[in-house]
Order: C-alpha cells, then sequence, then structure tokens
C-alpha cells in the first residue's frame, strides 16, 4: 500500500517552522548574500560579510526566525553548517585577493563536539579560501553558555588558523567579559552603541 506522505501544513495553510527548517535542511533552501566591510581610513572593502536568506519554500521566513535555538541544538547546527557551505562556496564569486570572509557561529553551535573539524572540512572543500582569510564571528545565544569552554573553543578555532570575532557586543552575553576571556581578533559593536555617534 502506498504510504502517505505526511502533510507539513497546519489548517491555515502555514508550515510550522520546524517542518521549514527540515526541508531547508533536505533541499539546502539557503542563499548566500554579502554585505561589504569596509576600512573607513583607506576607503576599500576589507572584507565580506556574509548573511543567509531563506529560499523555496522558506522565503519570506525571517533568518532570525530560521536560525532560532528554539528549533533544537541540531538543527541549528545544520542550519548554520549549510548556510556556511554555501557561503564559502560562493564567496570565490565576490571576495578579492587579501579580502577576509565573515561567518556567523552561534555560541552553542561552536561548543558542539565536531563543529570545528566540519568548519575546517568546508574550508578545504573551497579552491579559492584558506582559514587565515575566515572570520568567524561568534553570536550571542539568548541560553548561557560555558565561558570558559567558548574560550577554549575560540582558541581551538585561532590555532587552526582562523581569526575570531565576536558580534553585537554591548548586548545580551557577548560583553566586555566575554572579549577579555575570548581575545578576539574583531569586536563588532552593536549598533545601540554607536548610532547617532556623529
Amino acid at each position: 500500500a502506498a504510504r502517505r506522505e505526511r502533510s507539513v501544513v497546519d489548517e491555515s495553510g502555514h508550515m510550522e517552522l520546524q517542518q521549514i527548517a527540515n526541508a531547508v535542511i533536505e533541499g539546502g533552501l539557503i542563499r548566500a548574500v554579502f554585505q561589504p566591510i569596509v576600512d573607513l581610513q583607506s576607503g576599500r572593502t576589507a572584507g565580506l560579510e556574509a548573511l543567509s536568506r531563506p529560499s523555496g519554500v522558506a522565503e519570506g521566513v525571517s533568518p532570525a526566525a530560521l536560525f532560532s535555538p528554539s528549533l533544537g541544538d541540531r538543527t541549528r547546527a545544520e542550519l548554520e553548517h549549510l548556510a556556511r557551505w554555501e557561503s564559502i562556496r560562493r564567496a570565490g564569486e565576490f571576495l578579492e585577493p587579501l579580502q577576509m570572509l565573515f561567518l556567523n557561529m552561534s555560541a552553542g553551535t561552536l561548543l558542539m563536539p565536531g563543529e570545528i573539524d566540519r568548519l575546517n572540512e568546508l574550508v578545504a572543500r573551497s579552491s579559492t579560501l584558506e582559514s587565515r582569510r575566515v572570520v568567524i564571528e561568534i553570536t550571542e545565544d539568548p541560553e548561557p553558555v560555558d565561558e570558559d569552554a567558548l574560550a577554549l573553543a575560540a582558541q581551538a578555532l585561532q590555532k587552526h588558523g582562523f581569526l575570531v570575532a565576536l558580534d553585537d557586543i554591548g548586548v545580551g552575553g557577548n560583553g566586555l567579559g566575554r572579549v577579555s576571556r575570548i581575545r578576539p581578533d574583531w569586536v563588532k559593536l552593536d549598533r545601540m552603541l554607536v548610532s547617532g555617534i556623529d
């Protein structure tokens, strides 16, 4: 007997977020877009920050919702992994020599076993990029993480040749205490601290 396909649509005609996330992972439904990071002294583009946009059945879902910790650690790690690969794969079209590629990784995902190895594998698959040109932006998690373990994971990234950035400094978990423990190569201030600074 033919097995009936399980519906991914609720009574209102909308897919549930978990089902959308599963469809994104299975279908590779993430596209990378790139935002320039500009050196204000020289005016040159020093690097590109990779941003992820859902596509296909996930079109219109906000990235914040898609990468939400509420989906569970493993689902979020798989979504992030897919997003990083798409970003690394497409970066060769846009990156110029010596420019850096900034990739997001949540603190919770970085602490999962094997994630640094998976990151190394992605970079090794690229014909145009090496780890010394990749900056891993550690994003904050709404849930507390083991700060000592996070500092060790950041050091491990640096030992593998990656640079480390802390994102959204000044809000949530990415505060000055984390800066002093991790000693990142880059810090990215939250816009709350610089909006209207002129």
